[in-house]
């Protein structure tokens, strides 16, 4: 065998495995298609850009991750720039919201945005909007998987939340979580993440995650004999006697391993195991999900977009869910605006220039006239990347452990009680390696 084990995909998920097998003393050559380990959590150059995968919020309640950041001397909260706002900006009227996000450690912040914000929001929209909250919590304790067949749009009917209060903070809500729009979102989806990120605080990070979370975790695993093999691509997976024999990348090249962890997005997963397990019914669940798409927009400016470095929304345009990096992440920028652009299955397939001449509208419909400030943009695109979050979705998420032996499964999309997090990813690579540890304490 040429490896202990080989794991096909250096996203935080393959990452993880990694580092926790190679600390147990296995030989772990991972094996990563792009140029850079990370995945969505990678940060590159692009023509002389840096380029983010998006921008992403940390939360005190994602134990994992602290942990398997200690494992490589890190103290994550060290590089986290906590927040306890969040702004709304209403389009054409020049408007601006401003609500608590944090009602346990910041109550009175929270207790503001309720009794203020009337400009916006009157009071029968705040009612509606306490009360899909507070039902929603309420169904979330009592049996979450009630919420697995609705649609957050059909719980936001059903409880009765006014247009007004829907389409100002629920529709901008669920795209800047996951892509989705309400109709397509499953309400247990949205519980899930809502309800216990209540309870904790949310931050942006201080430093690229490149710097604070895929480096140090790729020296890690180096540091403890692990391999690491970028521009690396899988191109079939050898399963004989339902055992996994190698696997075949792209170079024609052929490795063998006692185990093999596949760590890769779905919509690359799906594929392999449709032509080496296609026929096995175990599998079949894993390779019909459905995944969707996401579309950030990274733009670079002489001055900050906005006065404060915190999550924005932007309902009815296609900036739904935006933030000003240049005073956290990418400290060397004088501007950087970072967006997540709604109804991305609408706007994947246009230009990069008809996207950015929406983006630009948009923003002017916000009070934020972009163009005379703009030094390079780079509009980065999420085929497929994930999986759907959408009702009566999540039975179809696989165990870590398969039938096949010596095959292991990693990545959000597998069991585990987050969704598309990095979270959901640290305790999927986790649980990955878990089943590899323990195939060998029964032998």
């Amino acid at each position: 065998m040429d490896e202990d084990v080989i794991i096909i995909g250096g996203g935080l998920a393959g990452l993880t495995a990694a580092l926790n097998l190679c600390e147990k003393g296995y030989r772990v050559l991972l094996l990563e298609k792009r140029g850079r380990t990370g995945g969505r959590c990678s940060t590159w150059k692009d023509k002389g850009m840096t380029v983010q995968s998006g921008f992403h919020r940390y939360f005190s309640n994602y134990s994992e991750m602290k942990k398997v950041m200690r494992q490589v001397g890190v103290n994550i909260e060290d590089f986290i720039l906590w927040q306890n706002k969040m702004d709304i900006l209403i389009p054409d009227k020049k408007e601006t919201a401003v609500f608590g996000i944090a009602p346990i450690s910041s109550p009175l912040a929270f207790l503001q945005g309720i009794i203020g914000n009337s400009h916006v929001l009157s009071r029968q929209d705040k009612y509606s909007v306490l009360r899909f909250i507070f039902s929603g919590i309420k169904d979330f304790m009592v049996n979450s998987r009630n919420l697995e067949n609705e649609s957050v749009q059909g719980y936001a009917e059903r409880h009765k939340i006014t247009p007004n209060a829907y389409s100002t903070l629920i529709s901008p809500s669920t795209y800047c979580l996951f892509f989705l729009p309400p109709e397509e979102f499953s309400a247990k989806a949205y519980f899930d993440f809502f309800v216990p990120a209540l309870f904790a605080r949310m931050g942006t990070y201080k430093g690229s995650l490149k710097e604070v979370v895929s480096d140090p975790l790729t020296e890690g695993i180096k540091s403890r004999g692990g391999k690491i093999k970028l521009s690396s691509c899988a191109e079939r997976l050898i399963i004989k006697d339902n055992q996994v024999k190698g696997i075949k990348l792209n170079s024609g090249d052929i490795l063998t391993a006692s185990h093999f962890i596949l760590a890769t997005p779905l919509r690359e997963a799906q594929p392999l195991l449709r032509e080496s397990v296609g026929s096995h019914p175990w599998f079949a669940p894993m390779i019909n999900m459905p995944t969707t798409s996401g579309l950030s927009i990274e733009i670079d400016l002489n001055e900050p977009a906005l006065a404060h470095e915190r999550m924005t929304l932007g309902p009815q345009t296609a900036l739904l869910c935006f933030a000003e990096q240049s005073r956290s992440a990418l400290k060397h920028l004088p501007g950087r605006l970072s967006a997540l652009l709604g109804h991305p299955e609408r706007l994947i397939n246009l230009s990069d220039q008809e996207i950015y001449k929406l983006v630009l509208a948009d923003a002017k419909k916000l009070g934020m006239d972009l163009k005379p400030h703009i030094i390079n943009y780079k509009v980065v695109r999420h085929s497929g990347n994930r999986f759907h979050s959408g009702p009566d979705y999540n039975w179809m998420r696989p165990d870590q452990k398969t039938p096949v032996k010596g095959l292991t499964l990693a990545g959000d999309y597998t069991k585990q009680p987050f969704n598309i997090t990095t979270e959901g990813a640290v305790i999927s690579g986790k649980k990955a390696a878990q089943v590899i540890l323990d195939d060998k304490e029964r032998i």
